[in-house]
C-alpha cells in the first residue's frame, strides 16, 4: 500500500496527486487514507519512510553492512543503472530533497536524514577501503560527500539519461577515486 502511494507521489509530483489519485492507487476509500494517516502530508511521509527503506536494501544494502568497502560503493552505482527508473521520472528521495512541489519541512527532512545516513555509510565504508589496501585518499568525509553529492547528482540523471552505456560511463568517471592504489 506504501509502495502505491511513494510511486505515484513519484511519477505524479506532491502537489499533482490527489487523494483520489492515492485511493484508486492504494485501493482505500478517501476517509479510509485520512483515518490511517491523518492527511496527505502525513501519507507522504509514510510513503517516503518506507520508499527510503527499500532504497537502502535495494541500492545501498552492502553499503550499509558494517564491513562495506570499495566494492560496496561501486555496487551502489552499478545498482542505480540496474534500477534506473525508465518512466522520465526521478528518485522520490530527491524530490523532496529539492525545493518546490509543496513538500513539507517534514519530508524534506526525511529526505535529508536519507543522505546524511548514506554519507556516513560512504564514509565507513571509505576508511575501510583505504584500511584494506583497497584504495587512497587523504580526506575520506570529503570523498564521502562527493559520492553522495554524485549519487544525488545521479539519481536526478536517470530521469533524463534512457541509455544505460552512458549512464555507465558516467559511473566510471564517479567512481574513479577509488582506483588510486595505496
Amino acid at each position: 500500500m506504501l509502495s502505491k502511494a511513494a510511486e505515484l507521489f513519484r511519477v505524479q509530483g506532491y502537489r499533482s496527486t490527489s487523494m483520489l489519485d492515492l485511493s484508486r492507487a492504494m485501493g482505500m476509500g478517501e476517509q479510509s487514507i485520512y483515518n490511517a494517516f491523518g492527511n496527505k502530508e502525513s501519507l507522504l511521509q509514510a510513503a517516503l519512510r518506507h520508499y527510503r527503506g527499500e532504497q537502502l536494501e535495494h541500492i545501498m544494502g552492502d553499503l550499509m553492512r558494517p564491513d562495506a568497502s570499495k566494492a560496496a560503493i561501486v555496487g551502489v552505482f552499478e545498482n542505480l543503472v540496474a534500477l534506473a527508473p525508465r518512466d522520465g521520472h526521478g528518485c522520490l528521495i530527491v524530490q523532496c530533497r529539492q525545493l518546490g512541489d509543496g513538500v513539507s519541512d517534514g519530508a524534506r527532512s526525511e529526505a535529508e536524514a536519507h543522505a546524511a545516513q548514506v554519507e556516513r555509510a560512504f564514509h565507513r565504508a571509505i576508511v575501510r577501503g583505504v584500511d584494506n589496501g583497497e584504495f587512497a585518499t587523504d580526506d575520506p568525509q570529503s570523498l564521502a560527500r562527493y559520492f553522495n553529492v554524485a549519487l544525488h547528482g545521479f539519481a536526478v540523471a536517470t530521469a533524463t539519461v534512457r541509455s544505460k552505456a552512458a549512464l555507465r560511463r558516467v559511473v566510471a568517471l564517479v567512481l574513479a577515486p577509488l582506483s588510486a592504489a595505496h
